[in-house]
C-alpha cells in the first residue's frame, strides 16, 4: 500500500528520514513541504535540494515548494540536477507538487522539473464537505493537464482533508470523501492517497510531568473511507507528528515527546527548568508496555540510549526527529501487518 507521510522540510524531519531502514526507504513515498522563511529550525531553499537529495529515498518524493516563492521550485529542481543519490547510482525520482489553483508560471516550473526528472508529478486538491471539489476540478483540470503538459496518468493525486481532529469531522470527511472519489475516479490518475491530519497545533494542553493521550483520528477517517468504497485502490498520507498548517516556534519549548502507539499518540511533558529532564521521558517510555524495543526504529533506539545514559537528552530539533523516526516506522509496520495505518 503506498504511505506518503507529509512532512515539513525543517531540520528534525529531513534528519528523521536520513535515519531510516533501507526496508522503510523502499516503503513510503513522502512529500516534503517547504516551510516558510522565518520557521524555526526550517531547512532553506538554497539548502533544500541538496538535503533531501542526500536523503538516498529508494522510490519517488514528492516536494511542495509553495511556500517558497515562485522561483523556489526551478530553483530547487536544479538543486537535484547533476547529482546523484550517494551510494544509490540513478538519479533521485523528484516530483512536483501542483495544484488547481496554480499560476500558469508555477504550472510552467513543475512541467520543466518533470521534463528533467520524468516523474510526473502530485496534484494536492483539498477537499472541503461540499460538492464544490468535482466542480472545481471539472473546470480547472484541463488547463493545468494542458501548461504541464502531461496527462492523469502521469499524476498521483493527493485528496487532502487536512485537519480531522474529531468523530464528527471524521464522520462528514468520510462521506465528502466516497462522494468526491466517486465521481473523479474515472480520470485515471496514477494513485489515489488521502492526506489527513490530526496531531494538535502545539502541546499547550498537556500537563506537565503526565502523558496524554490524542487519536489519530486521521487513520479513523482512511478506514472509514476504505470501508464505504469497499477497498478502494487508496494509499494513506499523514502529516506525522504535526498539525497540517506551518507553525513557528514560541521560544524555547518545553521538553517533550509525541509517541505514536496504533492509533493514538502519547505526549510527554515535562517542565524546562530541569536540566536534563528529557531523560525522565524516556526512562518512563523504556519501562512502559507500549514500548517496542529498541530495534524498531533509529529514534527507539536514541530512546533506549538517552535512558540508560549512553546517549545524550538531545534538543527539540532532535526530539521532532525521534518522534518522526518512529512514527514512520509505525505506521509502515502496521500497513505491512494489518494494511491498516
Amino acid at each position: 500500500m503506498r504511505y506518503q507521510p507529509i512532512l515539513k522540510g525543517r531540520k528534525g524531519e529531513i534528519r528523521a528520514l536520513k535515519k531510516l531502514s533501507d526496508r522503510q526507504k523502499q516503503e513510503i513515498h513522502p512529500l516534503i513541504e517547504l516551510t516558510p522563511s522565518g520557521t524555526k529550525d526550517e531547512v532553506s531553499t538554497g539548502e533544500f535540494g541538496e538535503e533531501v537529495r542526500s536523503l538516498a529515498l529508494k522510490g519517488t518524493f514528492a516536494i511542495d515548494a509553495s511556500s517558497g516563492g515562485p522561483n523556489a521550485l526551478s530553483e530547487i529542481g536544479a538543486g537535484f540536477a547533476d547529482g546523484l543519490i550517494p551510494g544509490v547510482g540513478c538519479h533521485p525520482l523528484l516530483v512536483p507538487v501542483i495544484r488547481l489553483t496554480d499560476s500558469v508560471k508555477a504550472l510552467q516550473a513543475a512541467g520543466s522539473v518533470d521534463e528533467a526528472h520524468g516523474a510526473g508529478f502530485c496534484l494536492r486538491f483539498p477537499v472541503v464537505d461540499n460538492d464544490a471539489g468535482e466542480e472545481e476540478m471539472g473546470a480547472r483540470l484541463p488547463g493545468l493537464l494542458e501548461h504541464v503538459g502531461s496527462g492523469p496518468s502521469d499524476i498521483d493525486l493527493l485528496l487532502d482533508m487536512q485537519a480531522v481532529r474529531s468523530p464528527q469531522r471524521v464522520e462528514s470527511a468520510a462521506e465528502s470523501g466516497f462522494r468526491l472519489i466517486d465521481r473523479i475516479a474515472e480520470h485515471g490518475w496514477r494513485s489515489i492517497t488521502l492526506a489527513a491530519g490530526a496531531f494538535p497545533k502545539n502541546l499547550d494542553d498537556v500537563p506537565l510531568g503526565q502523558a496524554s493521550e490524542f487519536t489519530r483520528y486521521d487513520a479513523l477517517l482512511w478506514n472509514a473511507l476504505m470501508y464505504r468504497t469497499k477497498g478502494a485502490d487508496m494509499g494513506y498520507a499523514d502529516y506525522g507528528v504535526a498539525h497540517p498548517e506551518h507553525t513557528s516556534g514560541r521560544g524555547i519549548p518545553h521538553p517533550n515527546l509525541r509517541y505514536t502507539h496504533e492509533q493514538s499518540w502519547i505526549a510527554y511533558k515535562r517542565p524546562r527548568e530541569v536540566k536534563g529532564i528529557f531523560r525522565s521521558i524516556c526512562e518512563d517510555l523504556v519501562a512502559s508496555d507500549i514500548w517496542p524495543g529498541p530495534d524498531f526504529s533509529w529514534g527507539d533506539r536514541w530512546i533506549h540510549d538517552c535512558a540508560t545514559g549512553r546517549g545524550g537528552t538531545g534538543s527539540p530539533t532532535e526530539w521532532r526527529a525521534v518522534a518522526t523516526s518512529h512514527h514512520i516506522a509505525t505506521v509502515v509496520d502496521r500497513l505491512t501487518r494489518i494494511g491498516r495505518p
